[in-house]
């Protein structure tokens, strides 16, 4: 008998998806590193600080389900090869981030309204903390990433028992299988915490190792 799934039910798109680019969407986080989230008419339209599932269902209810991660050369400079959805860097030379000089011609290239993207930039420098680590975003040059909500995790999975492996609806461990990393569901339920994926591939891939082995009579 195939082995029950758990956790189907919260499954649901992640905020940051591109949409320009060949094959598959590319994750990118900007807005994490101090980007302004905007619309298709320029405006904000969430607390950046929300977690990217958030982000994600309040992306989907815009114009078309697009949003514009906004940032200047502060955020850029920080960008990082690892984890993948900080390296703006090489989104950039992917031609998955739009640049140019100023807001204005910004604007212009992603045919948004200026008046609008600037009103929404200033908002956003005003509303900061002056402890707020963020960007003011007052470094040009200026950078977009244009991005939806995307499936780029997987939420659900497999049910498995204490030992990770696989089982039926009644409970019953599916022989010689066993589950680890994102592919195991009943993890997160309605929540989820960024980066956790390594840490159920470390541990879970360790005791589902170490279970395969025991089966094999290697430990």
């Amino acid at each position: 008998m195939a082995p029950d799934v758990a956790g189907m039910e919260f499954v649901e798109p992640s905020f940051g998806a591109s949409v320009d680019g060949d094959g598959p969407p590319r994750l990118l986080l900007a807005q994490q590193e101090g980007a302004v989230v905007v619309n298709s008419s320029g405006d904000r339209f969430v607390d950046e600080r929300a977690d990217i599932k958030e982000l994600g269902r309040a992306c989907a209810a815009q114009p078309d389900g697009l949003a514009f991660q906004v940032f200047d050369q502060d955020v850029m400079n920080r960008s990082r090869a690892t984890p993948a959805p900080r390296d703006f860097a090489s989104a950039l030379a992917a031609g998955l981030v739009r640049t140019a000089p100023t807001i204005d011609s910004l604007a212009g290239d992603l045919d948004l309204p200026v008046g609008a993207l600037e009103a929404s930039l200033v908002g956003f420098r005003e509303g900061l903390d002056p402890t707020d680590r963020r960007s003011r975003l007052l470094t040009p040059p200026y950078y977009a990433f244009r991005c939806r909500a995307g499936l780029s995790s997987t939420y659900g999975g497999i049910r498995v028992d204490g030992r990770l492996r696989p089982v039926t609806p009644d409970g019953t461990p599916v022989p010689g299988l066993f589950a680890a990393g994102e592919v195991v569901g009943g993890f997160h339920g309605a929540g989820y915490i960024n980066g956790s994926a390594l840490g159920k591939a470390a541990v879970f891939g360790r005791v589902a190792g170490l279970g395969a082995a025991a089966g094999a009579g290697h430990v």
